[in-house]
């Protein structure tokens, strides 16, 4: 890994999480294009209910 590159990794994990997080690191899949609300750390109260209601279904919570 070089410097300003993405550290994606994955151990433990059942195969087809470990083979989505290996197509995540290579570039192949997207992952933003199957978030439904990206929030700010701040909202995360906001993110529990969406995401036990259904309405959200990949909610991405970010430090900022």
């Amino acid at each position: 890994m070089t410097a300003g590159e993405p550290a994606v990794a994955c151990t433990g994990a059942p195969p087809a999480i470990e083979a989505a997080v290996d197509l995540m690191g290579s570039g192949a899949l997207w992952a933003e294009l199957l978030l439904t609300h990206p929030l700010p750390l701040a909202e995360l109260p906001a993110a529990l209910p969406r995401m036990r209601s259904g309405t959200g279904l990949k909610v991405q919570v970010l430090p900022h």
